[in-house]
């Protein structure tokens, strides 16, 4: 059941990039993707959290059932449209699904999504973080809540141990977007009580910001040229 979900990406995220097999880049393409294999693992806590990446969808559940089933994740990845992206370029990652089911015992606080990118430029690995609110059903709810709490789900790249590669000297990484569904994209994911919740998972390649250390050489270099080149041409006249 798909509910009001109260807090949605940042424009830039929205419009910045274009979206893969709708809209294209106007520049010319820097990596293209042939496939996407991915696994959940690094689940907290360590124990009662159960994974499955034998099958499609891959699938982590937790909790005690109360007569519904248990809690949990699903995710199945989608081989990407044979177009090449550019920097802020968008795409579908794959098909994620949040089941909120009344459950005791233990439930979940965050997981890995570990991807595996089939690229032209080699094998990207990229790991995704999802933090996971189990709340507790009882008011005060978040905003966009049902009257019994949502459960919320955020995603983003984990970007301590996350792969990030150079192509013709500029270097990039694949970012978590958000939660798409009927062409909007979301933050952060809400799920109702009893209900099952499906979205698109959005992920877009971008270049990776030089550390301030880098841009202050950068700029020192450049004051430095500029002055020889003034004194030369000072000396010159």
């Amino acid at each position: 059941m798909t509910v009001i979900r109260w807090k949605t990406a940042a424009l830039g995220a929205i419009v910045g990039g274009s979206m893969i097999g709708a809209v294209g880049s106007a520049n010319a393409a820097v990596l293209t993707i042939s496939d996407i294999v991915a696994e959940w693992s690094n689940p907290a806590p360590g124990s009662g959290i159960a994974i499955n990446n034998g099958g499609d969808p891959i699938t982590a559940r937790w909790g005690n059932s109360t007569g519904f089933g248990q809690s949990g994740y699903d995710f199945s990845a989608t081989v990407p449209p044979a177009v090449g992206l550019d920097a802020g370029d968008t795409f579908t990652l794959g098909e994620f699904k949040h089941i909120n089911y009344p459950i005791t015992g233990t439930t979940l606080s965050s997981i890995d999504l570990d991807i595996k990118f089939v690229t032209d430029q080699g094998d990207i690995f990229t790991k995704y973080t999802f933090n996971h609110n189990e709340t507790t059903n009882t008011a005060p709810c978040l905003p966009g809540s049902a009257t019994v709490c949502d459960d919320v789900v955020t995603a983003a790249a984990n970007s301590g141990t996350s792969q990030t590669f150079f192509i013709d000297g500029t270097q990039y990484m694949l970012d978590i977007t958000g939660f798409q569904v009927g062409g909007t994209t979301f933050s952060e994911w809400l799920t109702a009580e009893g209900g099952v919740n499906t979205a698109n998972l959005q992920a877009s390649l971008n270049v990776v910001p030089l550390p301030a250390a880098a841009w202050f050489m950068l700029t020192a270099l450049g004051g430095l040229f500029g002055s020889r080149w003034l004194k030369k041409g000072r000396a010159a006249a």
